[in-house]
Formats: structure tokens, sequence, C-alpha cells
């Protein structure tokens, strides 16, 4: 961890790290495939609050004031702005592997291949804790070829990029050559020929 203000300067070394994400003063690692961490920031250094043990395959997400992990066919969600730390769990019993969980505002989304070759996204309010709406994917489409903001869903298949609202509606299907980014109600992408211009979206 450098100091970047005036002259950069190593002021932290964690050690032994896997697979780490920042949100805002929160840091999670992954620690030789077996032990998750979760630090904020004091006076310019992280400092551990919580830690647990997991399975090789753990997926984990991070907001700055939630922790979600993977723990076998459940979701454990960490509460980081209570002083307890309190956790509580989304179950998926039809779940086989989890691929992607990413935490967007107060919603966590997970995209999980429910049976072979099928892939789905459920996504549940980390206020209410509920379960908030489930979307399956078009079969064989490839979990990693889709992007989610706060209100849209883009699935990505031969060139052709379907966008949807987080409810399932179809808005629009797009041609395009790369996604540059997906943020709330906005798609950034390019197209062919002109790999250079960007083009951009909107739903709203």
């Amino acid at each position: 961890i450098i100091k970047v203000l005036d002259t950069p300067m190593l002021i932290q070394a964690i050690d032994d790290v896997d697979r780490y994400e920042i949100s805002n003063s929160k840091l999670a690692t992954l620690h030789c495939a077996s032990v998750l961490r979760v630090y904020t920031v004091k006076q310019g250094r992280y400092f551990e609050i919580f830690q647990t043990k997991c399975e090789r395959t753990c997926n984990f997400a991070l907001s700055n004031k939630f922790f979600a992990f993977e723990n076998s066919k459940t979701i454990t969600i960490c509460d980081l702005d209570s002083g307890s730390l309190e956790q509580f769990n989304f179950v998926l019993p039809e779940l086989r592997f989890i691929h992607v969980m990413s935490i967007i505002g107060d919603v966590l989304n997970v995209i999980y291949e429910c049976c072979l070759d099928t892939f789905s996204l459920i996504r549940f309010n980390l206020q209410t804790r509920v379960q908030m709406n489930k979307l399956v994917f078009p079969h064989n489409i490839i979990y990693d070829f889709a992007s989610i903001s706060l209100h849209l869903v883009n699935v990505k298949d031969q060139g052709l990029m379907t966008v949807r609202r987080v409810s399932g509606e179809l808005l629009t299907t797009l041609s395009f050559e790369d996604v540059v980014a997906v943020e709330g109600e906005y798609v950034v992408y390019t197209t062919r020929p002109d790999t250079h211009n960007i083009q951009i979206w909107t739903s709203r």
C-alpha cells in the first residue's frame, strides 16, 4: 500500500494475498485460498475488522457497508456498519456454481449456474434482506458475457448485445465490438468498423 501524496512512500504491506477487492475505505482479501479478511482504513492504514475461513473456490463481493461471501449453497452477508458485524444468510438450494458476485448500492447481484449450462442472475436487497427478482439468461449464454449495473443487465452473444432492465424487461439489441462500461442507465461501447469511436446508449 503506497501513499501517493507528495513523495510516493510504501506505508503497509499485506502478504500472501490471492485476490482482493476495494470499496471506498474497505479492503477485502483472500489469503492462501482459504481465509477471507476485511480491513478498514484508520489514520491512513488498513486494520483488520473481520476474518473467516472459506472454501477453495470461494467468491466474495464488497461494498463500504456489506461483505458477501460464498459458503456452500449459502451466501453469507456481514454488515460492516453494525458494531457487532452482524451476519445473515441467503440460501440458493438449486445452486451448482457461483460465477460472479457484486454489490451495487444496497443490492447483491449473483450470477450462478442453476443447472447444466443454464445461468441465472438473482438479486437481493441487503437492507430489507429479501430477494428482489431472478432472471434466467438465454440457454448457452456464457456467464462472463453479462454486465450488470444498478438498472441494466447486458448479455453479449456473437457480436450482439441484449440490454434488459434488471426486472427482465427487454429494452434493445445493439451491434457491438467491445463494451467499455455499463453504469447506471448508460452503456458505453464500440462498434465496427469505427472501433476508435465510442457509442453511448441510455435507457433514460
